[in-house]
């Protein structure tokens, strides 16, 4: 039984041989390998637009499951603004945000459950590198969010409950500029790593 080939492989396979080509030692390391292979701007496996996320998907997380866990994280999220003395604003940096489940459950959560000072205070943005992602992600989070002529900022859609929610890079966050959480669903698992053997 041979595994079926993704659409992108071949040229994906073109790439990897150029570059072990022209390496002066004619190889990559695997970290080098994996960073192509799940992140090459046009082949990458999350730039592919091909990502299945989801129970029928290639995998799922806990935000594929139901909206349980976004919700706790809610809960948590809330308590955490208070234990910091309530600060205005108070950043949520999701990074690798994935089909927008996550976000789009917090949030949710959030809008329903919270005061208007919390939600006044929140500045919720999402680091994500995949273009094919942060697509899906404002596809999903349309309903809660708008676009204006700066990118893409908004407000969740109950009227008088806005949500600051943004996408930015690394680079767009200045240092020692975020009092809030970053935080993460299996995303470190999504790194480039080096292959160690002793």
């Amino acid at each position: 039984m041979s595994l079926p080939e993704f659409p992108h492989s071949q040229m994906l396979k073109k790439i990897l041989l150029n570059q072990i080509d022209n390496s002066s030692e004619k190889r990559i390391t695997f970290a080098e390998y994996m960073a192509q292979v799940l992140y090459n701007q046009h082949y990458g496996y999350y730039n592919s637009g091909v990502v299945s996320i989801g129970a029928k998907g290639d995998f799922f997380t806990s935000s594929s499951l139901g909206q349980d866990f976004g919700e706790l994280l809610a809960v948590q999220l809330t308590e955490m603004w208070q234990n910091l003395g309530c600060p205005h604003p108070f950043y949520l940096v999701e990074m690798g945000g994935g089909n927008g489940e996550l976000g789009q459950d917090i949030l949710s959560y959030i809008q329903k459950h919270s005061d208007d000072v919390f939600i006044k205070a929140l500045k919720y943005i999402i680091i994500e590198q995949s273009t094919a992602l942060i697509k899906a992600q404002q596809e999903l989070l349309t309903s809660l969010s708008c676009f204006d002529r700066e990118g893409w900022r908004g407000s969740l859609a109950i009227p008088n409950r806005g949500v600051d929610l943004t996408w930015k890079t690394w680079s767009d966050l200045a240092d020692n500029s975020i009092e809030g959480c970053f935080f993460s669903n299996e995303l470190v698992d999504a790194f480039p790593v080096h292959l160690v053997t002793k």
